[in-house]
């Protein structure tokens, strides 16, 4: 817990925290936090069982079934789980329409049962004792370094630092300086999120290196009270509607800022030279950098809308020459020399779990993704102001990748472990508050 919580928070919430912190600043007193981490070092690793599916997931599903007496989820858990089931019963009758071939559509339907039962078992984990929490995630990174030396892919081959060494990097640091550093100083999280940033610059990474940044700016003024109490004025009615569109100018300005960085000369000059080449071109297009990058969505818009019902089935095949029609707007639009297409996927383009539910299984799978968010804002709300650099940095990342990366098994297990930590969390703060 941060320094900054034992000058602000009520004395009830201060004596909680007190409570808490011993565990993940003396962890060698407590036996059980080798065990908790063997448990998130196990559950990081990933088997293909005709698909990628992590252990910890398949833990999660026997965990729930040993402790089905026993499941009292909250208002929240039982939303998700309705709406995650209306999204795979949706994703089911998509396949049967779609003549979707039967190992797609088992991975398609299964991937929001067994998204919804990690958080749920995830969730009951981490509730029946929180300070399990800290001692998972950071056996989920260490697990994940095993996995980067075993299990190289295609592209950790091409950019390390992007498809591995930064991610990793960046969860363990945010869980030792949340969970485990003492005496917390902000010019230590200030200090390794430059040298992080630069270092993703010069390794092709834009995204990785800039959220950090405004999760530590983010994470350092709204703790303040002064700039706290601006927050806290988006709470109660249309909390959400308000926040929303705070959050769409900012995505605006975003856009802004990266499409004039990556246009100067005196910043590309600076980049690698292919690197650079590419962040210009991405740029250089009608609608600014942020597009540049994810102009999957061009298409995958116009596929949702050609079948907003129940849309085009699991893993659906580009059978309506959609990649033509986005190598035709990419150049179009300046975001390519030609409109050649060339691809290597046979499936439509999508490039972010929202959109990829709404292809996939038409409204259904968007709603599920609507509630994810407007459910983590609302917490994020509630609690702002005691949570730590972790969840500041997790929640920014997630609510990127919703938008704007694919879903793939490592999002899938990542997102889960994420949401159910934040919600503890959240739910743990909210339950020990004592107002006087």
């Amino acid at each position: 817990m941060q320094k900054t919580i034992h000058n602000t928070a009520p004395s009830g919430i201060k004596r909680s925290f007190e409570r808490f912190e011993p565990y993940i600043t003396k962890v060698k007193k407590y036996p059980i936090f080798l065990s908790v981490v063997l448990i998130g070092f196990i559950s990081a690793q990933k088997l293909n069982l005709a698909g990628e599916i992590y252990i910890g997931e398949i833990l999660g599903l026997i965990y729930i079934l040993s402790n089905l007496r026993k499941i009292n989820p909250g208002k929240q858990l039982k939303s998700l789980i309705l709406i995650g089931l209306l999204w795979s019963l949706c994703q089911l009758i998509s396949d049967q329409i779609n003549e979707t071939e039967l190992l797609d559509s088992v991975k398609g339907v299964g991937t929001p049962l067994i998204f919804i039962s990690t958080i749920v078992a995830l969730s009951m984990f981490f509730m029946r004792n929180i300070r399990r929490t800290p001692s998972f995630l950071l056996g989920i990174y260490l697990g994940q370094a095993v996995q980067l030396v075993i299990f190289q892919n295609e592209y950790f081959e091409m950019n390390p630092w992007k498809w591995g060494i930064g991610q990793l990097t960046l969860g363990l640091f945010s869980t030792y300086f949340t969970f485990f550093l003492a005496k917390k100083r902000n010019l230590y999280l200030i200090l390794f999120v430059i040298s992080f940033s630069i270092i993703g610059l010069l390794n092709d990474s834009r995204s990785m290196a800039m959220f950090p940044m405004f999760a530590t700016v983010a994470y350092i003024y709204l703790r303040k009270r002064k700039f706290g109490a601006v927050l806290k004025k988006f709470r109660g009615k249309f909390a959400i509607t308000k926040l929303a569109f705070i959050i769409f100018s900012l995505l605006f300005l975003t856009n802004t800022i990266f499409t004039a960085v990556f246009s100067s000369d005196w910043v590309l000059e600076k980049l690698p030279a292919e690197s650079a080449k590419k962040f210009k071109t991405q740029a250089g297009g009608e609608y600014g950098a942020l597009l540049g990058g994810r102009n999957e969505m061009l298409v995958s818009t116009s596929a949702f809308l050609d079948k907003p019902l129940l849309g085009h089935g699991s893993w659906a095949k580009d059978k309506d020459g959609y990649h033509d029609k986005l190598a035709i707007l990419r150049y179009t639009l300046g975001y390519a020399e030609t409109n050649d297409s060339s691809y290597k996927s046979d499936l439509i383009p999508v490039h972010s779990y929202i959109m990829s539910a709404l292809v996939w299984a038409g409204f259904a799978g968007g709603l599920f993704w609507l509630y994810i968010i407007r459910w983590l804002l609302i917490e994020f709300l509630a609690s702002f102001e005691y949570l730590g650099f972790f969840f500041y940095n997790g929640l920014i990342i997630i609510m990127w990748d919703i938008m704007f990366s694919p879903f793939g098994a490592n999002a899938r297990w990542m997102a889960a472990s994420f949401i159910s930590a934040f919600y503890c969390y959240s739910k743990y703060i909210s339950k020990n508050k004592v107002i006087k």
